[in-house]
């Protein structure tokens, strides 16, 4: 079968990774589809390469799904509302790729009632909330996610070499930000806002020190790197008929990569 819905409920019942349902580690676990060495190299559907995947999130490209090398995906499950995922014989709207697409929805926000949801896992913990700005007109759904990594990072970096960086000062966190607006302006027409914004922050920090006849030479070395995606969308759908309609998206994507080394040398004379 070339398309499969995956399910939001199986996907928050599905072991993962400290507990972290994840839609893409659900999409892996369908056939044909394989992740890369040791879970962290991306998805591979039948053979292509992890670069070859349409992603898309309420329409809008995603040029890194993932944090933390692939171990996570950037959605957050509380604001997932579908997923579906080809692995061939797509619609033509998906042209660009030669592998899958992943096509995944946000939920619109309650028109109706307020709610509030959090969790918390072992690597990461989310909040969300969603209500009527305007009682059966207008409804937003916002939802923060943050994980702690630096103690994790601490206690394996002590037990065996099982995670290894130089220096004992290694800390490493992501970020998820989303945002949905909806609002009804007729029986046939309605406006959709969508914005995700999210990252991932690497820091470290390590010291060599150099014995010389003269003195003692200390080079610090401190490194700092983040990346991330800001995705906006901006829907109208139209209702044209009982069966036609209408989507317009204006949408804009962008990743971003920067890191920034630090050195500082710092001798001692003896006398």
């Amino acid at each position: 079968e070339s398309q499969n819905n995956l399910s939001v409920t199986s996907l928050r019942s599905l072991p993962m990774p400290g507990g972290e349902a994840d839609v893409l580690r659900t999409a892996a676990f369908q056939t044909g589809v394989q992740t890369g060495v040791d879970g962290v190299g991306g998805m591979h559907v039948r053979g292509g390469n992890a670069d070859q995947n349409l992603i898309l999130l309420d329409d809008v490209p995603v040029y890194n799904p993932g944090h933390a090398l692939g171990l996570f995906s950037i959605f957050n499950p509380s604001t997932v509302s579908n997923a579906r995922l080809w692995k061939g014989d797509f619609p033509a709207r998906y042209s660009g790729r030669a592998s899958s697409v992943v096509d995944i929805r946000t939920r619109d926000g309650d028109l109706r009632q307020y709610h509030t949801n959090a969790s918390a896992g072992l690597f990461a913990s989310s909040l969300s909330a969603e209500g009527p700005l305007i009682r059966d007109r207008a409804a937003f759904l916002l939802a923060g996610r943050t994980t702690y990594f630096g103690p994790w990072i601490k206690f394996f970096s002590k037990r065996g070499n099982l995670v290894n960086f130089s220096g004992d000062n290694a800390g490493y966190r992501f970020y998820d930000l989303n945002l949905k607006l909806n609002y009804v302006l007729s029986d046939r027409n309605r406006l959709y806002f969508s914005y995700y914004y999210g990252g991932d922050l690497f820091n470290n920090q390590f010291d060599q020190r150099y014995d010389d006849p003269d003195g003692l030479q200390t080079d610090r070395y401190t490194i700092h790197s983040d990346w991330g995606n800001t995705i906006a969308a901006l829907r109208w759908n139209h209702v044209l008929s009982k069966d036609l309609f209408v989507n317009s998206t204006l949408r804009y994507s962008r990743f971003y990569y920067q890191s920034q080394l630090a050195y500082n040398s710092t001798f001692l004379y003896s006398n």
